[in-house]
């Protein structure tokens, strides 16, 4: 199967609902607390924005940027409420 950026930007906006965010905010403004789907050179990541202006945290085993298929299959087993 395929992954494509936007099967991870779904898994991304379902944990900002999660949380009691709207998703379609998040992915256009830097909300604390929220996640956001971020790509560069080829790799992708999610990230925890921490501030405001835009500040952020990689999440637990994701250092870096990774291809589709490993940021999917980390991702999918993220679960925040868990997260200290």
């Amino acid at each position: 199967m395929r992954i494509k950026e936007s099967d991870i930007k779904k898994i991304v906006a379902n944990i900002n609902e999660s949380l009691g965010l709207n998703p379609v905010e998040c992915a256009t403004r830097y909300i604390v607390g929220s996640y956001r789907f971020e790509s560069a050179y080829g790799g992708h990541r999610v990230v925890k924005i921490v501030s405001t202006c835009g500040c952020i945290n990689t999440l637990p085993g994701m250092s870096g940027f990774d291809n589709k298929r490993d940021l999917y299959n980390k991702i999918r087993l993220f679960n925040p409420v868990k997260e200290s």
